[in-house]
């Protein structure tokens, strides 16, 4: 029950190197400065270079490997919907960032508030390029360049409007209910002027 070994300490219930750099406790926990393993190990419980060995889990400071679960986090990621300060990888998706602010579902459902996408800007609530912008949030859509009224607004507000950023001020428009406004043009033969 006690005495040396090869460079080794025998006690009561572990086996410790002369330098206590590595030990070998009865309990199944292996610990040491440096260690290095071939062979297979198999363990429900203890801890290995500063891991924790779960039942089916291995986990240090903010890393979690769960096989049971199927699923990595670095950070403080539980589950997909959960807050997350991390990174989230699992069979039912991928989030990272706080409150998951980048995220991928299984099923392909994409997340994320800013970033580009095939020459498209991403922001919280827009997709916008070089004179383009679709906004879901005030339900529109705007092709053309806004500052100088070379544009073509689709608004659900208020309608189409065509030449003006303004709705009231724009030369043609149709609201919601399928009033038309047009400055110049023709009709069955008709010219319209500004008054005729």
């Amino acid at each position: 029950s006690i005495g040396n070994i090869g460079g080794f300490t025998i006690g009561e219930s572990s086996i410790e190197s002369a330098t206590g750099q590595l030990t070998l406790k009865a309990n199944g926990q292996l610990t040491g400065s440096a260690i290095q393993l071939s062979g297979s190990i198999k363990s429900q419980d203890g801890e290995i270079g500063g891991w924790t060995i779960g039942n089916s889990t291995l986990s240090s400071t903010n890393i979690t490997i769960d096989s049971s679960n199927e699923e990595i986090t670095l950070g403080s990621k539980t589950s997909l919907t959960d807050n997350n300060t991390g990174l989230y990888l699992s069979t039912d998706g991928i989030a990272l960032g706080e409150d998951s602010v980048f995220k991928v579902t299984d099923a392909g459902v994409l997340k994320a508030e800013s970033g580009t996408i095939g020459g498209f800007t991403l922001s919280a609530n827009a997709l916008t390029a070089t004179n383009f912008s679709l906004d879901p949030s005030n339900k529109r859509i705007t092709l053309g360049n806004t500052s100088t009224d070379n544009v073509f607004i689709v608004d659900a507000t208020n309608g189409i409007q065509l030449g003006h950023n303004t709705f009231a001020s724009a030369p043609f428009s149709v609201t919601k209910a399928g009033a038309l406004k047009s400055t110049s043009g023709t009709i069955g033969g008709f010219t319209i002027s500004d008054s005729s």
